[in-house]
């Protein structure tokens, strides 16, 4: 089977999908991506899976340009990327394959996460976690990393999301000790590898508002595990909300941030429902070989 697969795609012409002049300039000034090298690069990267590689994702251009550009087209960044997310379907599936009716319903509807129609600054995504309104043991930090996957292999779909990448607001408000409790150092070690390589996404920062004494240590140790790259990505807040808004406006953050976002959610969970079928075939087409 895998030598029918090396055939099929051995002499097949890459196709690239041009973009908008606006998102095109930003692309190649952010990115340094342009047509030729994002050709080159599908190409070489396509090749690396089939050959060296001990695991099966999808090859077509849409889900590895979706990667190259998360890792700003460096091939071999971007293949440790593409393995570890396809290895850990098949190692955590609690993490990503979970069904979408049932993270709608743990995490979206009760606004444990809350996806916000408007951007941040620099015109990229942002995700916000209230952490007050997690409840272990019904939901699970589990629930929580499986939620982020979730964006990734939704949201992520579209170019422009792509190249302006998400920041993440983790809200620490009512943050307490039952919630300590569940938090393994086997949970840190899994979101710590979560964030290092297990995302398709190009993450612009993770912001931490109103820590405590019970989430301190945790995120302490939690920072300590990510790579330098990942870890000069994460701000501590504290109270002082006003740090936070100099990355993210009031307009893409709920009431609970002092933001006026108010309809977060009800796109995504729209967009969902409507695109159950094709993201629960997306959850099943990467595993370890």
């Amino acid at each position: 089977m895998q030598s029918i697969i090396k055939q099929k795609y051995d002499h097949v012409q890459i196709k690239y999908t041009p973009l908008e002049f606006n998102l095109k300039r930003k692309a190649e000034k952010e990115l340094g991506e342009t047509e030729e090298k994002a050709v080159k690069c599908i190409e070489e990267l396509r090749k690396k899976i089939l050959y060296d590689g001990d695991f099966q994702c999808p090859l077509n251009e849409d889900f590895l340009i979706k990667f190259l550009r998360a890792r700003k087209f460096n091939v071999n960044e971007t293949y440790d990327n593409i393995r570890a997310y396809s290895k850990n379907h098949t190692r955590w599936p609690e993490v990503y394959k979970v069904d979408p009716k049932y993270l709608l319903e743990k995490m979206f509807q009760s606004r444990v996460a809350i996806t916000s129609p408007e951007k941040d600054n620099e015109g990229g995504l942002v995700m916000t976690f209230l952490l007050g309104n997690f409840c272990p043991p019904e939901q699970t930090y589990d629930d929580i990393m499986a939620a982020n996957v979730f964006i990734s292999d939704i949201l992520m779909r579209d170019p422009e999301n792509q190249i302006s990448g998400l920041s993440a607001v983790m809200d620490c408000t009512g943050f307490g000790l039952h919630h300590a409790k569940f938090c393994t150092p086997a949970i840190i070690r899994k979101g710590a590898s979560l964030y290092e390589n297990g995302l398709g996404f190009l993450l612009k920062g993770v912001h931490f508002t109103n820590e405590n004494q019970y989430v301190s240590p945790i995120l302490s140790i939690f920072v300590k595990l990510l790579p330098g790259k990942i870890s000069e990505k994460v701000h501590f807040h504290g109270n002082n909300l006003d740090k936070l808004y100099k990355f993210i406006p009031k307009s893409a953050l709920p009431p609970e941030l002092g933001g006026t976002c108010n309809s977060g959610n009800a796109a995504f969970i729209a967009k969902v429902q409507a695109e159950e079928m094709s993201i629960k075939d997306a959850a099943h087409a990467c595993h370890t070989v």
